[in-house]
């Protein structure tokens, strides 16, 4: 498991502790290089990507759906690269044999199904009058909108829903959905039983999130902010009550996933924070190591899926441990340490 890999939860607290983290080099931690487990090349310039199972959905420039296949970390399998018809795409929700997907400019989006990965169908684009949330919050029968919802009971012929209360409206998109509960971006929770007659369960607010940049993996809700480079992230195994911003390397910064008390930016490298009221840049792996171009980062597993320009590589990626060895980590900004819980 890569958690045993990554060091015992003490020395993570121990190297938080120490006095002078500026100079990392000095510390008594070091990490591991990364681990290639698997690399498939040739890919375009992908954009988006969303991994179901074994299986990664990738957008190319917006323009063209690839689906790969990750049951073998150490050979991914390109199944299928298919045109996606008229507007550009931004992002891609999987619904059992139906792919999602959105369009920021637009109030429709495009369903391709899947049952077939290796020749995904066109099956219709469905206008759904708001671009609210960006469908991204999904129950097994409804996608929730401000004040509808879309039934997708049958995927591939949804439907409009209107909320059983016809002056019901949520406070804000919803940007996450776990069991009977949906989560607003400015984090009030619902109760979401009935989906058409949802209520409020918690009135308290802990800060908000963007959810035109926000994704939910289980259990953390991730909000990046790549121009002003924060990464907030609130985790909902427990009731929500923090929002961390993490403050991150700006230049180049574009994607990130949260791992127990670590974060993991791509960076064009991939930097490895340990998170915390003051937060610390722990690591930093580059092309010495095999990654480059990193742009876009996901978990799958006990492995790091890693998406660079050209290519996509399964990393297993440990950090920090006692070793003599170095992996020579950047030098975290002082501005790091501003970083507040809230």
């Amino acid at each position: 498991m890569i958690m045993r890999k990554i060091c015992s939860m003490l020395s993570l607290l121990l190297f938080i502790a120490l006095p002078h983290p500026a100079t990392a080099q000095n510390d008594p931690f070091t990490c591991q290089p990364p681990q290639t487990i698997g690399v498939l090349a040739g890919l375009n310039d992908p954009t988006s990507i969303t991994i179901d199972g074994d299986y990664a959905y990738i957008i190319e420039q917006k323009q063209t759906l690839v689906i790969i296949d990750l049951s073998d970390h150490t050979a991914p399998q390109l199944l299928s690269r298919t045109p996606i018809p008229l507007d550009e795409c931004d992002r891609i929700s999987i619904n059992g044999d139906a792919a999602y997907l959105t369009h920021n400019s637009a109030e429709w989006f495009t369903i391709f199904k899947i049952a077939d990965k290796t020749n995904p169908l066109f099956v219709r684009q469905f206008i759904a009058g708001t671009s609210d949330g960006q469908f991204s919050a999904f129950s097994p029968t409804h996608i929730f909108q401000k004040s509808f919802a879309i039934n997708i009971t049958d995927p591939f012929e949804p439907t409009i829903d209107n909320y059983t209360d016809p002056n019901f409206q949520f406070d804000d998109n919803i940007v996450a959905v776990h069991g009977n509960t949906a989560i607003a971006a400015n984090l009030e929770q619902y109760d979401i039983t009935d989906p058409l007659n949802p209520f409020l369960l918690d009135t308290r607010t802990f800060g908000e999130v963007d959810d035109q940049n926000t994704r939910f993996e289980y259990p953390n809700i991730i909000s990046l902010s790549t121009t002003d480079g924060i990464v907030s992230f609130a985790n909902i195994s427990v009731p929500v009550n923090t929002l961390t911003p993490t403050e991150v390397q700006t230049l180049g910064f574009t994607d990130a996933v949260v791992q127990g008390n670590l974060l993991f930016v791509a960076n064009d490298s991939i930097d490895v924070y340990a998170v915390s009221n003051s937060p610390l840049l722990v690591a930093s792996f580059g092309s010495d190591h095999g990654i480059n171009d990193a742009r876009l980062i996901r978990r799958h597993g006990d492995h790091f899926v890693v998406l660079g320009f050209n290519d996509l590589a399964v990393y297993d990626i440990s950090t920090p441990t006692r070793s003599a060895a170095h992996s020579s980590p950047k030098m975290p900004r002082s501005s790091i340490s501003r970083a507040t819980s809230p």
